[in-house]
């Protein structure tokens, strides 16, 4: 197994992920866009570099942790990007959340430069990240899965292998519109409750261990009760979400509940009292039905 990896992206959850393969025994070899980001890492005894084809001499797997599309895309294809840099040889793990196109042409593009590349979106939140408990869903190759299998299962607690490059993505898309959805038609649902007079035990005894429980019912709850954030950005959900109604588009499939999602964190973003967190959403539904849900 590689003893050297490269991280590019340690933010809010690449840091964490390379904080782990660090206390794994991996030498590490890192780059963000902000050099302080990486502080603690370099202190615990990381290398930093300037640049990607410093990090390739230094080692063949690399992993990106990174915000979107765009910012993916001018890491891999920039002036002196990711895609030149691997040459041959060379594994690239991307654990950002991507679009299937983009993660689809990143796969054939390293392929033309003998490298390979896996897309690799992770599902567990920023706690997941500082635990090592995330899920991984990665596409690619059998051979690519097995290769970066060793340094996910380091990351993660659940690594599963989807399918062909892209595939991961998919799966990241439909998970996040999956949760992202029911979080506002959950908090719809329990305001609606609310204001109609009903007690929140009432609801809980009636919509639990039946067709209207989810784990998105009892973490919302759960959530109204204690930190009321659900520590995700709103405008990193906001992305996944695009990111599914696009998938749709292309597929020629509608997507109304995405498209109302969308429409949902839109709002909230543009409110100056709502935080870029996940949870306002339950409270721009809270402050319509002027009540709480705890």
């Amino acid at each position: 197994m590689t003893e050297t990896i490269g991280f590019i992206g340690v933010g809010t959850m690449g840091g964490p992920m390379a904080a782990n393969l660090q206390h794994a025994g991996k030498r590490l070899i890192v780059n963000d866009i902000r050099r302080e980001a990486a502080k603690t890492l370099c202190d615990d005894g990381a290398m930093w570099v300037d640049d990607f084809q410093s990090m390739r001499h230094e080692t063949d797997v690399i992993v990106t942790s990174l915000p979107g599309p765009p910012q993916i895309e001018q890491v891999a294809f920039g002036e002196t990007g990711l895609v030149a840099a691997l040459g041959s040889g060379a594994l690239w793990i991307d654990t950002s959340s991507n679009s299937v196109s983009l993660a689809t042409r990143l796969a054939a593009a390293c392929g033309e430069t003998g490298s390979t590349f896996v897309d690799a979106p992770v599902t567990g939140g920023a706690v997941g990240a500082r635990e090592g408990t995330l899920t991984i869903m990665v596409g690619g190759e059998d051979a690519a899965f097995i290769r970066g299998k060793p340094v996910l299962d380091i990351i993660g607690g659940n690594t599963v292998h989807t399918g062909v490059a892209g595939s991961g993505c998919a799966m990241k898309l439909v998970l996040n519109f999956l949760s992202i959805s029911t979080t506002g038609l959950v908090a719809e649902a329990l305001t609606l409750g609310r204001a109609s007079g009903l007690t929140l035990e009432t609801l809980l005894t009636v919509l639990t261990g039946g067709y209207g429980d989810s784990v998105v019912l009892h973490d919302t709850v759960a959530c109204a009760k204690g930190t009321r954030a659900w520590e995700f950005a709103a405008s990193l959900a906001r992305k996944d979400v695009a990111l599914a109604v696009g998938l749709s588009k292309e597929l020629g499939l509608p997507s109304p509940y995405g498209e109302v999602t969308v429409g949902l964190l839109d709002e909230c973003l543009a409110s100056p009292n709502s935080p870029d967190d996940v949870w306002s959403m339950v409270e721009a539904y809270e402050r319509n039905a002027n009540t709480k849900i705890v």
